[in-house]
């Protein structure tokens, strides 16, 4: 059994680093689209409060990843620790 756990909490304790670099690039993206105003492939956004939305949208998206990464991570550690 304590094999087991130890398994659980090294699986724990793993970041998965798509989501992580999902979030980091999404936040990047929201700052690139405030100051620019250009989403790529060439599109240009002229409208100031479009280009406030979108780029507010853009950090929240990757703000609310991390934060779901952190949760998870935490929420499977105490998981673990209650089984032990």
């Amino acid at each position: 059994m304590k094999k087991y756990q130890e398994k659980l909490l090294r699986k724990a304790k793993k970041i998965n680093f798509g989501f992580l670099l999902l979030g980091v690039l999404s936040i990047a993206a929201g700052i690139n689209v405030f100051f620019t105003g250009e989403i790529g492939r060439g599109g240009v956004l002229n409208d100031e409060s479009l280009r406030k939305i979108y780029s507010i949208l853009l950090v929240a998206l990757g703000i609310a990843t991390l934060i779901f990464l952190t949760k998870k991570r935490i929420s499977n550690e105490k998981l673990i620790t209650c089984l032990g």
